[in-house]
């Protein structure tokens, strides 16, 4: 499938610029690597963007929602927080909102997935988190509504995970899986010496 094809080259080019951001100290740097990933993963994540019809295909394979649940990780976390686009940022803009249209879009499907493939979407969480190791007891499900867009299973040592259907966002213990807290991030000084390089944070997963 020539989709397919192309998500796999977008997601090379995905792990190229991770390992990079992985090394780079310079903060500006870093900025840039953010917005070339957030750009990157929203591309790999549209080539799941098909007629009705052609979700199945698209969403066949473990690899497939491994690397949908993956890509829209990286878009949330990598997405700059409003204020701080830059005058180009047009196409970026645009592509954040097609790929929020798509997300809801792929709800149904991924909720229909999260009951008949709950290790397609261990195996997104593990690239994102390598220790991630959920009970043999614990499947993942959706929370009741008016939060059914949250999905949540518990790991070995009792904390529970979080991932947002519509969003990307990721919760460990209630956390962003390596991100600073809130209460850090919206300070005013960080906000003043650091604003450039602020990222969005999550959401809990019990607001509405």
């Amino acid at each position: 499938m020539l989709l397919r094809k192309a998500r796999n080259i977008a997601y090379e080019w995905i792990k190229e610029i991770h390992s990079k951001l992985d090394v780079t100290e310079d903060e500006t740097s870093r900025a840039n690597l953010r917005l070339q990933l957030c750009t990157l993963a929203a591309t790999c994540f549209s080539t799941y963007d098909v007629s009705l019809e052609h979700v199945s295909r698209a969403l066949a394979s473990d690899d497939d929602i491994a690397t949908a649940v993956h890509c829209a990780v990286l878009v949330h976390d990598n997405s700059p927080m409003r204020g701080h686009y830059d005058d180009d940022s047009h196409h970026l803009t645009r592509l954040l909102n097609r790929h929020h249209r798509l997300t809801h879009f792929l709800e149904s499907f991924l909720h229909e997935v999260v009951r008949s493939n709950p290790m397609a979407f261990d195996q997104g969480v593990t690239r994102l988190w390598p220790g991630f190791c959920r009970e043999t007891s614990s499947n993942w499900h959706m929370l009741p509504s008016p939060n059914s867009r949250w999905i949540s299973c518990t790991v070995e040592g009792g904390q529970e995970v979080h991932f947002n259907l519509l969003t990307g966002s990721l919760l460990v213990g209630g956390h962003p899986l390596g991100r600073l807290p809130q209460k850090i991030t919206q300070h005013t000084t960080y906000r003043r010496v650091l604003g450039a390089v602020c990222y969005r944070y999550s959401d809990s997963p019990l607001s509405t």
